[in-house]
Formats: C-alpha cells, sequence, structure tokens
C-alpha cells in the first residue's frame, strides 16, 4: 500500500546537492502518496531504482502546485529486487497501471510522468488507457543507447509520411515484439522488446507531452530528445534540453527546474 505523507518544502541547502546526496536523504523505497487537490499525478521511477528517485520530484509537485501525486513502485525492485531479473516489461507496466486507476478513482484530470524506463512505461500507459491519461511528462527517456541511430532514425521520424505509415502499421497490431538475436539478461532483454514496440507504436501517441533530457547525460543520449519529439504526433509536444544536470533528473541540480516545468505544463492542460 503507498505511503500517505504531506509534501516536504525542499529546504535550501538542497538545492545544489548532488543527487546521490539528496537520496542520502531518504524517508524510505516504497510507493507514496501526497494527497492534494483533485489533478493527480502518477511519478514512475526507472529501470532498478526505486520510487525514492521520484519523490522529490512528487513533494514539488504536491506542494507547489497542489497535486495530488503518487509514486508506484515497479514489480521486480525495491524489497523484490531478487526477484529483478524474473520480471518482465508486463509486469513492470502492470505495477504502474495499478497505480494509475487507483489515483482515477479520485483524481481528474490524471497526469504521468515517467523516469527514464519510466518514461515508456508512461507512453505505454497513455497508448493502452488513452481516455485515462490527459498528459505526459518524459524524462531522460530512452527509445535509442546509441546517439548515432537515435539521430538517424529521429530524423527519419520526421519526414513527411513517416508518422501516418507507422500509424497505419502498428496502431492496432499487438504487444509482441520479435524475438531478439543478442544474448541478454532476462530484465535486459524485456527492456530492449519494450523500446523496440514503442520506437513504433509512438507514432500513434496524441496527449499533450513534455520532454526532458539533459545534454550531458552518460546513460541516456540528448538526441532521444529529437526522436520522441518527432515520433509522438501529439499536436503539443514541449521539450527542455537541460545543461547541468546528468541522468537522474529527478535529483539533480535543476530538479527544481524540471518538477516547475512539470507542474507548469500539466497545469495547462
Amino acid at each position: 500500500m503507498a505511503q500517505e505523507a504531506q509534501g516536504r518544502e525542499p529546504t535550501r541547502g538542497q538545492r545544489n546537492l548532488p543527487p546521490e546526496e539528496v537520496l542520502g536523504r531518504r524517508t524510505g523505497e516504497g510507493p507514496f502518496r501526497f494527497e492534494g487537490g483533485t489533478a493527480g499525478c502518477l511519478v514512475i521511477h526507472g529501470l532498478t531504482g526505486t520510487p525514492e528517485e521520484m519523490r522529490y520530484l512528487g513533494d514539488r509537485l504536491h506542494r507547489h502546485m497542489g497535486f495530488t501525486v503518487s509514486g508506484v513502485l515497479l514489480a521486480g525492485h525495491g524489497a523484490d529486487a531478487s526477484a529483478f531479473q524474473e520480471r518482465g516489461w508486463p509486469d513492470w507496466y502492470r505495477s504502474a497501471e495499478q497505480g494509475m486507476l487507483e489515483l482515477a478513482e479520485t483524481c481528474s484530470p490524471v497526469f504521468v510522468a515517467g523516469f527514464s524506463v519510466g518514461g515508456l512505461i508512461a507512453m505505454a500507459l497513455a497508448l493502452r488507457h488513452g481516455t485515462t491519461v490527459d498528459a505526459l511528462a518524459l524524462l531522460a527517456t530512452p527509445l535509442f543507447i546509441n546517439r548515432y541511430k537515435a539521430r538517424l532514425v529521429g530524423t527519419l521520424y520526421g519526414l513527411p509520411g513517416v508518422r501516418a505509415w507507422l500509424r497505419r502499421q502498428w496502431g492496432q497490431a499487438g504487444w509482441e515484439a520479435p524475438p531478439l538475436r543478442k544474448n541478454l539478461m532476462p530484465a535486459e532483454k524485456s527492456f530492449a522488446e519494450l523500446k523496440w514496440l514503442l520506437r513504433r507504436k509512438g507514432a500513434c501517441l496524441t496527449h499533450p507531452t513534455l520532454i526532458l533530457q539533459s545534454r550531458r547525460d552518460p546513460s541516456v543520449c540528448w538526441e532521444n530528445a529529437l526522436a520522441l519529439n518527432n515520433l509522438i504526433s501529439s499536436p503539443r509536444k514541449d521539450r527542455i534540453l537541460l545543461t547541468r544536470s546528468r541522468h537522474l533528473l529527478p535529483l539533480d541540480l535543476e530538479r527544481d527546474q524540471v518538477a516547475d516545468a512539470i507542474g507548469k505544463f500539466f497545469r495547462s492542460c
């Protein structure tokens, strides 16, 4: 069950702390919920992470913007980490889906913010629950690992007719990826399958979407922001490229800017 808590005002001393020090002030690694107004926000952590990496973002969205915020724990993570390799993206998805449906019972509109693999899960939620999810925020979301592939395919997505072709081909297609040739661990293989699917199905997304990415991210190259921007078919896509942060955007040096940008974007939808 999600932990209910009151949002905490970030202290002045926290504002320039690196993410590992903010994480060092953790209050727990389980799910959390901050009760606010009728507008709800689901926040989804990344692969091998916990809701703790989204707590600062949730606090600020709750305290400064008045959202009810729910931070979910993905299957195979946290106390269940020993089962990590036994879980795959459908299990991660179901964890987020349950949190979203519980949030939707008391909140409307419902927004979803996902970090890294959590961003991919957020995209899948919007594709499968199009009338429940009102808008997305995608933080350091990895469609591609290779920057050259991200740049090339991202450019192809922007060519006339490419998104329309993807929508025709993949709009009604299932969620099964073809067998991958690479010799990967089960969780890595499932992550690769989810990326493969969303590189195609992502063209069917029409939700307002905020894309946040750092140019200094050593894990997810910034060209992913270009690929996402050109792939998603929404008439409203905002993109923010950060310059000081590295990968952990919800906790890094520009975390307040990230949280405030997400809150303002969701409030405008």
